[in-house]
């Protein structure tokens, strides 16, 4: 999402016009309400996923999370685990249903505990690949009834846990 060059200077913006996305301390980007109901949903999605990549250095699940400036100041969160939608049409929805223009503020963050749940799936996975691919290449090697059994559980497994990456 790059700064587009706008009609009126920064100052002359209503402060119910602007929006911060927050990321950090550091990384804080202040844009306007309508420049992300123009941007499309891809563009915004991949914004997001890229600071927060540029960030963590790792591709985290996030959380997206602000307040309503009401009475009580109302929190609402939403991870990108739960959600069906993406973060792009989750947020143009945050945005048009804001009538009162309460929100202020959208912060993003990498939820850590769930990458990190995410990453030793993934390597469980790939070790269930591989005990498959080795177990294939000592089947093929010694055709004995022990290494094709073997083949037939390490296929099994394989198999359940590689079905969620395979679509059809």
């Amino acid at each position: 999402m790059s700064r587009r060059k706008q009609s009126k200077p920064d100052s002359e913006i209503s402060s119910t016009e602007k929006i911060d996305l927050i990321f950090s301390q550091k990384h804080t980007y202040p844009v306007t309400k309508s420049q992300l109901l123009s941007d499309n949903e891809e563009k915004i999605t991949k914004f997001v996923e890229d600071t927060l990549r540029y960030i963590n250095s790792f591709n985290y699940p996030y959380e997206m999370f602000y307040y309503e400036k009401n009475e009580e100041e109302t929190c609402h969160l939403i991870r990108s685990y739960e959600s069906d939608k993406s973060i792009g049409a989750s947020l143009k929805d945050l945005i048009k249903t804001d009538k009162g223009n309460e929100i202020e503020e959208v912060y993003f963050l990498a939820d850590k505990k769930r990458g990190i749940i995410t990453f030793a799936y993934y390597n469980i996975d790939l070790l269930c690949f591989i005990l498959f691919a080795l177990n294939s290449m000592w089947f093929l090697t010694t055709l004995t009834d022990e290494s094709r059994y073997l083949l037939y559980i390490s296929a099994i497994l394989s198999g359940v846990r590689l079905r969620k990456y395979i679509r059809f």
